[in-house]
């Protein structure tokens, strides 16, 4: 469903590569919101519950050193 709304919007899509530790906090966010997505499963039944329930995750996002932190950054 994802692939085909970034298809069907002209785009394409690519898929990442091997973990690096540099991209370590962008990684706990996209964890981050695909266990928050999983809570919602069963109540997605099309792209706009998938987008209203997405813009709802996103939008409790608010703290994000607690990323860098996770990951082994140091915190000042």
């Amino acid at each position: 469903m994802v692939l085909g709304l970034i298809t069907g919007r002209g785009h394409r899509y690519l898929f990442r590569a091997h973990y690096w530790s540099v991209d370590g906090p962008m990684e706990y966010v996209f964890n981050t919101i695909h266990t928050h997505l999983l809570m919602y499963y069963n109540k997605i039944s099309n792209l706009d519950e998938l987008e209203n329930v997405l813009d709802l995750i996103i939008a409790d996002l608010k703290n994000f050193e607690r990323y860098f932190y996770h990951v082994g950054f140091p915190i000042t």
